[in-house]
């Protein structure tokens, strides 16, 4: 038992405590909690309001009972994450959670220090061995938001398809349910959709219940059954790995009930408890387990591509065209018109009607600029000038358009529309809101510094470029390799090169960003197939580059040990130490090293810096500042590569003893073989061979 569940001599509390039951609850949560996030359990709320992971040592008994939120309503949490009726509330029971039709039981429930956040750890399930549930819910009382996080973690070594289920029962017949587009009691989401409200029935509560289910972005909707009208079923299927957490992250709120329904007042009443909304609040060291958040909301640079452009209209365009005036006045019908001419900071250019998709005029506002958006996702701000310009109504009359009284005029779907990624270099957006297309890679480059060493920034080698999350100085760049780190600019001016309006010259105070189309590929920096180093620094940033550095030598114990560097898997920080013995300075990180041949060597090295090259720049990065590094894999011999090769399809034999005799040799090779071994999986169309393969690649991990 004690090996199993990892239990320590020491307390995990920081309060002493005798109880004997709350000492096995704690350390099953910390069990549990290491296996779900490398030894985080909880969510903390900093005084910038942005979630961090806070150790699973401050976790208290949680103190259940009624909450309230700041916009008047109030929740009842129950010992297994239940919501539990309140007065009149329409619901009776709430988000009851049961995998493949069991039901999800916790040990003792636990809460963050500040009482926000509560922390389940289910008992483990009979019916799907290996498999580790825990439930995180937190009420966010501005918006009156409940969160929860569904943690899923496969302890065996087998692949699990399961079935999530999340009922919802009902104190009497609802009247209906519709989607955030107005769809009503649709069976599953479509592409478009995040959540459905339902509405209560004649005689239950004057608020309605939204659920926010899945990002409008990601691949995976729930199927939602309903029980004659009385209860609700929202069903997630999963698939997981050995050795995998998966994330399924959803909200709930009671919302006034909207006059009217239609498409723009219900995303009004979606938008506070929509993920996008919430992202700041979603710690990051979750955002690589969500199953149902797509790609927009995991991903803060696609999440700043839609908050800028068309959407700021809040208008979606359709097969006429939609003239605005005010916040209810919508009339639909055909632009005429040629050329507008606009007069920008940038220059003139004259562009033909077509190649718009809207127009915002100043609407009576004489200091306010005008703004044209193209169809091809640009932006441009400045004097309009459109003197045909006119709106003829659908079966109505005609009207002549003055852009220093127009509203908002949104153009009908073109075949012209496409995507802005689509034969685009890269996008430059300004901080007054516009957006220019970069034409000239190999002219354009940003001169940027880090604390190591320069960057030079160009749209051959960047994914995005963006204010920090957390308005920090500077800005967050997202390179090609994987490197993440905060950059400042080290010129004053910007020179690019634009199709229409020349070259242009910019203010490097003005730049906002700049994203190219590799953003919409985005993925997370591998190093599985061993091409450079990975280093993860404070802050949440990496550095992909080669190290310079033959070795790294440790004082383990007092004894000076070299390194290879080519024989390090892993390096990471273990601890600071103010008091040193052997006269190492203070204020020197520990560290573990982890070598390809299975050695671990711990202790303090003598050396300040690293030196990397990053994209042809040498950095010099301080050990201090260096959380984990992943090293390449070392290259393998032409003989031994045949040789893990040949065992491989010896996995697929049809004998027993030859499958078991090669899983055993292809064991004992260690991390050596795990690149080669990774690709053999990713390429393998053998059910035993992948099965085998995965079972040797959970235990060398």
């Amino acid at each position: 038992m004690g090996n199993e569940f990892g239990f320590r001599s020491t307390n995990f509390f920081p309060i002493a405590r005798s109880d004997f039951m709350f000492r096995i609850f704690s350390r099953l949560t910390s069990f549990f909690s290491r296996r779900f996030a490398s030894g985080v359990v909880a969510v903390s709320v900093a005084a910038s309001g942005v979630a961090q992971d806070v150790a699973d040592g401050e976790l208290l008994p949680a103190a259940l009972g009624i909450r309230s939120d700041k916009v008047g309503n109030s929740w009842n949490i129950e010992s297994n994450g239940t919501i539990g009726r309140i007065g009149s509330t329409m619901v009776n029971s709430g988000l009851a959670l049961s995998v493949d039709s069991e039901k999800f039981v916790s040990y003792q429930p636990l809460m963050t220090p500040d009482g926000k956040e509560f922390v389940l750890t289910g008992r483990p399930m009979a019916s799907i061995p290996g498999l580790r549930v825990q439930r995180r819910i937190r009420l966010s009382e501005e918006s009156g938001t409940l969160r929860y996080a569904e943690f899923f973690y496969n302890g065996s070594t087998d692949p699990l398809t399961i079935n999530l289920s999340l009922a919802t029962n009902f104190s009497g017949n609802y009247k209906t349910f519709l989607t955030d587009r107005g769809r009503t009691e649709p069976v599953i989401l479509n592409d478009t959709e995040s959540g459905i409200l339902v509405l209560p029935g004649a005689t239950q509560s004057t608020r309605a219940f939204l659920f926010s289910l899945a990002d409008p972005a990601s691949a995976m909707k729930p199927t939602i059954s309903a029980q004659n009208r009385y209860a609700l079923a929202f069903q997630f299927p999963l698939k997981l790995k050995p050795g995998e957490t998966q994330v399924v992250l959803h909200h709930v709120a009671q919302v006034v009930i909207p006059q009217n329904f239609d498409r723009r007042k219900l995303q009004k009443v979606f938008r506070p408890h929509s993920f996008t909304e919430n992202e700041n609040q979603i710690p990051a060291s979750w955002k690589d387990w969500l199953a149902n958040i797509g790609m927009a909301a995991r991903n803060p640079a696609i999440v700043m591509v839609r908050q800028g452009g068309f959407s700021t209209l809040g208008i979606d365009p359709g097969p006429r065209a939609i003239l605005a005036i005010g916040a209810g006045t919508r009339l639909t019908g055909e632009v005429a018109g040629s050329t507008v001419k606009i007069s920008s900071a940038y220059g003139e250019v004259s562009l033909q009607v077509d190649t718009l998709a809207a127009l915002s005029g100043r609407n009576g506002d004489a200091t306010k600029s005008a703004r044209v958006f193209l169809r091809d996702g640009q932006i441009l701000s400045g004097e309009v000038y459109a003197p045909e310009l006119a709106f003829a109504q659908s079966g109505g009359s005609r009207i002549e358009l003055d852009v220093s009284s127009l509203d908002r005029l949104v153009f009908a779907d073109s075949e012209n529309d496409h995507d802005w990624a689509s034969g685009t270099t890269a996008m430059l957006e300004t901080h007054r809101g516009d957006r220019l297309k970069i034409s000239d890679e190999k002219g354009t480059t940003i001169e940027a510094v880090t604390p190591w060493g320069g960057l030079a920034i160009s749209p051959s080698n960047l994914i995005w470029l963006g204010p920090p999350a957390n308005g920090a100085s500077g800005y967050r760049a997202e390179m090609s390799n994987g490197t993440r780190c905060i950059v400042f600019l080290a010129s004053e001016e910007l020179a690019f090169q634009h199709d229409e309006l020349g070259g242009i010259q910019l203010k490097a105070s003005d730049l906002r960003s700049v994203f190219t189309p590799r953003i919409k590929d985005r993925n997370r920096w591998s190093n599985a197939v061993g091409i450079q180093a990975s280093i993860d620094l404070d802050g949440e940033q990496t550095v992909v580059g080669d190290i310079g550095n033959s070795t790294l030598p440790l004082i383990a114990e007092g004894n000076l040990i070299e390194t290879s560097l080519s024989a390090i898997r892993q390096m990471r920080r273990v601890a600071k130490s103010s008091v040193s013995p052997g006269g190492i300075p203070e204020d020197v990180p520990g560290f573990e090293i982890r070598r390809w041949d299975g050695g671990v060597l711990t202790g303090f090295s003598p050396v300040d810096a690293l030196s990397v090259e990053v994209f042809g720049e040498k950095w010099s990065i301080p050990l201090r500042d260096i959380v984990e590094i992943e090293m390449p894999s070392p290259d393998l011999t032409p003989e031994t590569l045949t040789t893990i090769r040949s065992l491989v399809q010896q996995l697929g034999s049809e004998e027993w003893k030859v499958r078991e005799g090669a899983t055993r040799e292809l064991g004992a090779f260690g991390y050596l073989a795990w690149p080669v071994l990774k690709r053999e999986l990713q390429s393998s169309s053998d059910p035993e061979i992948s099965h085998r393969l995965e079972q040797i690649l959970s235990l060398l991990n």
